[in-house]
């Protein structure tokens, strides 16, 4: 049995790439491998790029895609966004019980290497987490926990763009399940990206012990966020010293407006 049933429907892709299956060792060229025994880089016959990534046998009920597999699966291809990486279909290598998820092939480097690179800024890092939660927010919008956060599934772009792809065909329904990935991921980058990311920390740990969506942690690492807990400006009241001073004019307003009123009464009173 060479062709394995898992059509998803809709249309081909823009390569005019089949959905419905077939022997991946026939249909693809290997390129290089890009995951010892899991992840390779393909090209078909047209001279579309692809990424062949295994499939666990756990997913496969009798030799055919689990029911609910192949569901999220269908979900997860129409998504067809442009920052999340299209899954085109599922295929077996030849007669074996070996089955590969094929998903479209994005140029650039992933986070992992990003962040090995060289020292990064704290701006730079946090330009990259803030893109990324953005993307698994769009995925939790859309009822789909990713269920792989890590730095191996988020490729940036050379022009800079962050992508996702490689979401897990396992199910998942917790969005904690992200969340955990999503900071242990960004403590990795921060470690990785030496002193000038370092004071990125106490905005993750702040974002994690809100325990809130990933939309809400994008948005707190926003520009704005780092400026007023991480870098006051030289001179400027950090946000405890501003609540105290914030009290102190308070209560000095209050005190003056009582005074003003006792002697506005005695007056009175005294009729003079």
């Amino acid at each position: 049995m060479s062709q394995l049933q898992a059509s998803f429907g809709g249309p081909a892709d823009d390569g005019g790439e089949a959905m419905t299956g077939g022997d991946v060792d026939r249909r693809f060229h290997i390129i290089a491998e890009v995951s010892a025994g899991a992840t390779w880089l393909a090209e078909d016959a047209a001279g579309h790029r692809r990424i062949l990534k295994s499939l666990d046998e756990e997913c496969l009920w009798r030799r055919q895609l689990h029911p609910m597999i192949k569901d999220r699966l269908g979900r997860v291809r129409e998504l067809a966004t442009v920052n999340i990486a299209t899954l085109y279909g599922v295929e077996r290598a030849g007669d074996s019980s070996t089955v590969w998820l094929v998903w479209e092939y994005l140029p650039g480097m992933t986070l992992d290497e990003w962040a090995a690179e060289g020292s990064r800024s704290a701006d730079d890092v946090r330009a990259i987490l803030r893109e990324a939660a953005l993307l698994v927010a769009a995925l939790h919008g859309r009822g789909i926990i990713h269920g792989a956060i890590h730095g191996r599934n988020i490729i940036v772009s050379p022009a800079g763009q962050v992508r996702l792809t490689h979401a897990s065909p396992l199910l998942y329904d917790d969005e904690a399940v992200d969340r955990a990935a999503f900071f242990a991921m960004a403590r990795a980058m921060i470690n990785a990206g030496g002193d000038g990311a370092a004071s990125l920390t106490a905005v993750v740990n702040r974002a994690e012990s809100d325990a809130a969506p990933m939309r809400d942690i994008a948005r707190q690492l926003s520009n704005r966020q780092i400026d007023a807990i991480v870098r006051p400006a030289p001179g400027a009241n950090t946000p405890a010293e501003a609540r105290v001073r914030l009290r102190a004019w308070l209560a000095a307003i209050a005190t003056l407006a009582l005074g003003a009123i006792a002697s506005y009464a005695a007056r009175h009173l005294l009729g003079v």
